[in-house]
């Protein structure tokens, strides 16, 4: 066979692969299940870059939304910060550590909540002590190793050393490998069954040879997980896919098979959802993750992007590693879990972090909406969507703007109650396309509802069958309005108590108009037209017939 047709051949299956992936339909069997450990760094590195950093009561409460949330690990904050972020550790350790999570965990029952700490005696002590509270606990220390970062940081290390600006290596010989198995050996002694954790600070940036050689001495120190940080947000997928790899074998080969790889994302290039995957492919099994992508500068990798990632990238990930990963997200409580972030932390759900910002759960282009609402009724929410929805917690929605089509606006209808023949729906949009013309912007709901629907049905039904409204003298203390209709009758509705208003009265006369009518009070709206003294108010509510 000439090489032609062996290249010819190997560019075919390569070919069926990408379509295959591409379609979602891979016929893998992945040899095993390995279960991806999901670390929230939400409380220390998501903190630290937050103008609002949360009260010990917030913080605890946001670590209990985290369990909910299936998330395995929480790093509580940085214990020998200060006396707050002490507090915080210890009231996670001891309030939160102990409630189990809501899926069976490979990893244990509890979650697992640690502390950072520079990898200096004093701190190691104090982190070791802030989460003694927890029956599944660890400590994560760092250093950083690139030769980038080395002259301009420890200044003190340096001098007590007699080392200069350009002593790296020496610095690497002297300082880091004892202070690394001088510690390790301090937490091992001082607490077994706390989990030791370890950063190469800077990792994409650290020369590998460098990096390779303190991630195999603190291996055999006794790290039982080695964090690969992405610091600064420079790296990309394939490169860290190789990094992980490399890593990954040399442990292996090294006897130290039980020890985890983490991927630390930073987002400064925007890649960092691509890097998390990239690490996965090469062999870790544990991600750094903040909700919404908190964290210094372009943030970091967030939950919500791991878990777009895995939903629609596990077939490649099984095709790629014969390795079906598998995770304890409750995807139902992840819309929750945003909601309680952008509320502890006073900021708002970015509008494009996927799956649950505004963006991206909004359908405006008319042939959009009117295939995805096709699709919607007939069971397939994945037609204008990646994925379906409603499994996290997060409606669709269908917004009426200049791009906005017939479906769309039908949909938008049917969300908001408001009752409609399919018959007369031509007339509605061309109502539509007649605002948003004038508009040229989008319209929420309350306007859709007072300058589509009802000025629609108005034609619909040949006028307005109510002619005027005034309120009259109140009765038995209660107020009270006169309804009179265009065929000359008038009908009198009364508040049920002292407290209601004229909206109830209204309501209450509209029912011996209409029988059998259910008006609810989520079902008006009041707003305000004109300006100053020639300002009035218009309100409008949607009323159902039973029959």
């Amino acid at each position: 066979m000439s090489t032609e047709t062996i290249t010819s051949e190997t560019s075919h299956r390569n070919d069926e692969i990408v379509q295959r992936i591409f379609s979602q339909e891979l016929y893998v069997r992945p040899d095993r299940e390995e279960e991806l450990f999901i670390n929230s760094v939400d409380l220390r590195d998501g903190q630290q870059a937050e103008a609002y950093s949360p009260t010990v009561a917030e913080a605890v409460e946001y670590a209990r939304a985290l369990v909910r949330f299936g998330i395995q690990g929480i790093e509580a904050g940085n214990a020998p910060a200060g006396k707050t972020e002490m507090d915080k550790v210890i009231a996670i350790a001891e309030e939160v550590g102990s409630i189990e999570l809501p899926r069976e965990s490979q990893y244990g029952r509890f979650p697992r909540i640690t502390s950072l700490a520079r990898l200096f005696h004093a701190d190691v002590v104090k982190a070791v002590e802030s989460v003694q509270g927890a029956p599944n606990r660890g400590i994560h220390v760092y250093m950083a190793h690139s030769k980038i970062q080395f002259p301009y940081k420890f200044n003190g290390l340096r001098d007590l050393y007699n080392l200069t600006s350009d002593d790296y290596d020496e610095f690497l010989r002297k300082v880091v490998f004892p202070t690394i198995k001088t510690e390790f050996g301090f937490i091992k002694d001082t607490d077994s069954e706390c989990q030791l954790r370890y950063s190469t600070e800077d990792w994409t940036r650290t020369h590998p040879e460098v990096a390779m050689e303190i991630i195999l001495h603190a291996a055999k120190c006794g790290a039982d997980t080695i964090n690969l940080p992405d610091t600064l947000g420079v790296g990309n997928p394939f490169i860290v896919r190789s990094g992980v790899n490399q890593i990954r074998r040399a442990l292996d080969e090294n006897g130290f098979q039980h020890v985890r790889l983490v991927i630390h994302g930073h987002d400064d290039g925007d890649m960092s959802a691509g890097n998390t995957l990239g690490a996965i492919l090469g062999g870790a099994r544990e991600i750094d993750v903040t909700q919404l992508g908190t964290g210094e500068r372009g943030g970091n990798a967030s939950t919500e992007s791991a878990v777009f990632m895995l939903d629609t990238q596990r077939p490649f990930i099984a095709a790629e590693t014969c390795v079906h990963i598998t995770d304890t997200f409750v995807r139902e409580e992840m819309m929750r879990t945003a909601e309680a972030c952008a509320r502890i932390f006073r900021r708002p759900i970015p509008e494009d972090t996927p799956i649950v910002g505004t963006r991206q759960r909004q359908q405006r282009a008319g042939v959009h909406q009117a295939a995805h609402a096709a699709g919607e009724a007939d069971g397939v929410a994945t037609v204008y969507c990646p994925v379906d929805l409603k499994k996290y917690g997060v409606q669709t929605e269908y917004i009426i703007g200049p791009e906005s089509g017939k479906g769309g606006l039908s949909q938008v209808m049917k969300h908001m109650n408001l009752p409609f023949l399919e018959t007369d729906l031509t007339m509605f949009a061309e109502k539509m396309k007649e605002v948003c013309d004038s508009h040229r912007s989008d319209l929420d709901q309350a306007e859709v509802a007072e300058h589509i629907y009802y000025p629609t049905v108005v034609e619909i039904t040949g006028g307005s069958y109510i002619t005027e409204v005034e309120e009259t003298e109140r009765v038995d203390g209660k107020i009270a309005v006169t309804i009179k209709t265009k065929d000359g009758m008038e009908y009198t509705g009364v508040a049920s108590t002292d407290e209601e208003g004229e909206i109830d009265a209204v309501m209450n006369g509209m029912k011996q108009i209409i029988p059998n009518i259910d008006i609810t009070r989520n079902g008006f709206h009041t707003r305000t037209t004109g300006k100053g003294s020639g300002a009035s108010a218009i309100s409008t509510f949607t009323i159902r017939n039973s029959h």
